[in-house]
């Protein structure tokens, strides 16, 4: 699958399979590459340029100020609060488990140890 999609998304193996359609199709899209750049008589090309490049007015630039002393949270953090969100039900019922499990001592208790 991904040997298919590398052949199809590489235009050296469009070239060896289909010779002339690669030539025509450079040619058309230079041809129209070139009438739409060249300008007409009364232009310059610097003119012509700056007539296919829309003009933006200036956007102000709003930008959000962090208080002071207080910094945002990094990726990593982010991804460790979402982790422990996910694992904090089985880690709960994990520990209460093992503390029911033993006696407070660390030893297992004599009902656990018979049935095992």
């Amino acid at each position: 699958m991904a040997e298919s999609v590398k052949d199809i998304a590489d235009p050296c193996s469009w070239v060896e399979q289909h010779p002339l359609a690669s030539l025509g199709t450079g040619a058309a899209i230079g041809f129209l590459l070139a009438s739409g750049i060249t300008p007409s008589t009364d232009q310059t090309v610097v003119e012509r340029i700056k007539s296919l490049v829309p003009r933006r007015s200036p956007q102000p630039m709003i930008c959000a100020v962090e208080p002071a002393g207080q910094k945002k949270p990094g990726i990593m953090s982010l991804v460790m609060e979402a982790v422990t969100a996910a694992l904090a039900g089985s880690i709960s019922s994990a520990v209460k488990g093992d503390a029911a499990a033993t006696n407070g001592n660390g030893q297992t208790s004599e009902k656990q140890a018979t049935s095992s």
